[in-house]
């Protein structure tokens, strides 16, 4: 099954040339152009959550199972690991 690609309409476009954009659209959609791009507010907020909140749990749950002692008993301080954790995510 095949999937067409259709460019989805703008109030931009359907406003014509010089015309102001309706009040429809936010001021966040007309300067990242969300809905030119055929997505919506609410699916990027939903996805900028989802990342946030893996991104979180990476940071936290790194360093938790990196600093348990090794065979050799070694252990690396988690707040080392936290910060490095940190700064490669």
């Amino acid at each position: 099954m095949t999937h067409s690609q259709v460019e989805p309409k703008t109030s931009a476009e359907d406003a014509g040339p010089g015309s102001r954009v309706p009040a429809g659209r936010s001021w966040l959609d007309r300067y990242f152009h969300i809905s030119d791009r055929g997505s919506t507010l609410a699916r990027e907020v939903r996805g900028g959550v989802t990342t946030f909140m893996a991104m979180a749990y990476i940071v936290l749950l790194n360093p938790v199972i990196l600093s348990v002692p090794d065979a050799s008993k070694a252990t690396l301080d988690a707040g080392q690991v936290t910060t490095a954790t940190a700064f490669a995510a």
